[in-house]
């Protein structure tokens, strides 16, 4: 099946339409069988969706491999341009996987980190969110656990 066919079979809205991670994941776990990541990557792009999305819908789904390709792709974008607006995710999910696979603890610390620094940068609440809770996360993980209960103070502060 084609991710475009995947789509119009789940009845995908608009691409600039909002769309709930859970929704993606659902039909990435579809996807990713039949198609190479590749095929994927390549009818999202034509599609409109974001690769970020697809980079965490397969980390999820725990297609570990495939998700650190377009991170790191899409690091080196940043890299090139100066920013882009998935980049917390990106070294979320690379301090997870050092973390999961290595037990690079420091790393995880320092993507932690990174996440953190990078939404306060973008300063928005769609960014900031999901980047201090991940990065709590990942802290917890580590066993920073006061550094991660700050994290989370702010949150909640944030969203009071």
């Amino acid at each position: 099946m084609s991710v475009s066919s995947a789509l119009a079979a789940a009845d995908v809205p608009e691409p600039n339409t909002s769309i709930a991670l859970a929704e993606v994941s659902a039909w990435v776990a579809d996807w990713v069988t039949p198609l190479s990541v590749a095929e994927v990557k390549q009818e999202l792009e034509a599609e409109g969706f974001v690769l970020g999305n697809l980079a965490e819908a397969l980390f999820l789904a725990g297609e570990w491999s495939e998700a650190e390709e377009i991170v790191r792709e899409g690091l080196e974008h940043a890299l090139r341009t100066g920013g882009q607006y998935h980049e917390p995710l990106f070294h979320f999910v690379l301090g997870e996987l050092g973390l999961d696979r290595d037990r690079l603890v420091d790393d995880a610390v320092d993507a932690a980190a990174r996440v953190v620094e990078l939404a306060r940068q973008h300063g928005d609440d769609q960014t900031f969110f999901p980047s201090f809770a991940s990065a709590a996360w990942l802290l917890v993980r580590t066993g920073r656990t006061v550094e991660a209960k700050e994290l989370v103070d702010e949150l909640l502060e944030r969203r009071r």
